[in-house]
């Protein structure tokens, strides 16, 4: 591979693979009717995770942003979730509050936001996002030393939120929601400790035709039977290991199961075969001749919306020779199912609050349909 080449190749490669996704999840969108606009405002504080950020000190994010999006036709996916799913697209913008070091953010992310009445016309909502932002004031050893969150302008963008929604009208609707914000390159260009931050919001949203939601009791009907599957992914990701601009490759195979238990839940289980080259060439610059493969161990969680599921997972190392992160990790991750048991998606493995890196992935199902309990 050409070193000063890859940056460019890999990161490129991880967004044409969220790119995909976003073309999909648009593609699902200009199905739906009466599109939403929605208006929000949102202040928050920065979390000090590392040693490396804190002489940036304390800081209060805050910024507003624009919604796009459509309610999922009730009769077709109420089942899925006991809920009113919404899928849509935002832009925003952040100030983090420390001019000359961190900039400023404007994420641009595709959302998945189901909602579930809980009395009369008070909804309560999840909301799970993903996509990138632009942020203009990246690490310079020159000029911006204190800057350790973010070395790169375009960078990975991950947001989890839940909230109130309140609709005292068919097109009108008043919200409030916590947020937890994270933004990083996932590994592919260092210092790389990300940026995390809590916010909470304030908005509205207006339909542009009336969308009155059918009664609960009207749509409830025998529920159908849960998942049962077996997947296989490949990805493919980018990971640095200092701060030069080079970038090498880490691929992988995750063979897992998935369990339904509810209308909306389900476990797996699954083991995860990785290798990554940013840690063989740092052993290779060390004359040192262990392995840079590892073998891992997830089990975790996953919300099933339809074609869509959003996986929490933990991992375990069962084999590794060299690392130098923690004993275990976390990921997230987002699928969607676009044919026949085929799928594509992205997953972001962090330790604690840091990115280590961010993938691309393929994956087919066998069986991608439900049976009978």
């Amino acid at each position: 591979m050409d070193l000063e080449k890859a940056p460019q190749k890999l990161n490129s490669r991880a967004k044409a693979g969220l790119s995909c996704l976003m073309l999909l999840l648009g593609a699902s969108l200009l199905a739906q009717s009466t599109p939403i606009i929605g208006l929000h405002a949102e202040r928050g504080f920065l979390i000090i995770h590392s040693e490396d950020i804190a002489p940036i000190g304390a800081a209060n994010p805050y910024g507003f942003g624009i919604d796009l999006s459509w309610n999922l036709d009730p009769d077709r996916h109420y089942q899925n979730c006991l809920c009113f799913p919404r899928l849509g697209l935002s832009l925003n913008y952040h100030d983090m509050d420390k001019p000359g070091i961190l900039g400023h953010s404007i994420p641009m992310y595709g959302f998945l936001e189901p909602h579930y009445r809980i009395y009369d016309d008070l909804y309560f909502f999840l909301r799970a996002g993903m996509g990138f932002t632009y942020q203009d004031s990246p690490f310079d050893e020159q000029t911006n030393p204190l800057n350790q969150s973010y070395s790169l302008f375009w960078n990975t963008y991950v947001e989890l939120g839940l909230g109130f929604e309140y609709r005292p009208a068919s097109r009108w609707g008043i919200r409030s929601a916590f947020v937890y914000n994270h933004s990083s390159n996932g590994g592919i260009q260092e210092p790389n400790k990300g940026l995390n931050y809590p916010t909470w919001n304030i908005g509205v949203n207006y339909a542009l035709r009336d969308m009155p939601l059918a009664s609960r009791d009207k749509l409830l009907s025998t529920p159908p039977p849960p998942l049962r599957q077996w997947d296989i992914q490949l990805f493919l990701a980018g990971k640095a290991f200092d701060s030069t601009r080079n970038t090498y490759g880490v691929y992988g195979l995750e063979l897992s199961y998935l369990h339904q238990f509810s209308r909306v839940s389900a476990w797996d289980v699954g083991m995860e075969f990785l290798q990554n080259d940013a840690y063989a060439e740092k052993l290779r610059q060390q004359g040192d001749d262990r392995s840079a493969f590892q073998v891992n161990l997830l089990a975790g969680h996953s919300f099933v919306m339809g074609k869509f599921t959003f996986s929490q997972q933990a991992g375990i190392y069962l084999w590794r020779e060299y690392d130098n992160t923690p004993d275990w990790f976390q990921r997230y991750g987002v699928q969607y199912y676009f044919w026949r048991g085929w799928s594509a998606g992205a997953n972001i493995r962090v330790h604690g609050h840091v990115a280590e890196f961010l993938d691309a992935r393929i994956g087919y199902s066998f069986p991608r349909k439900r049976t009978s309990r």
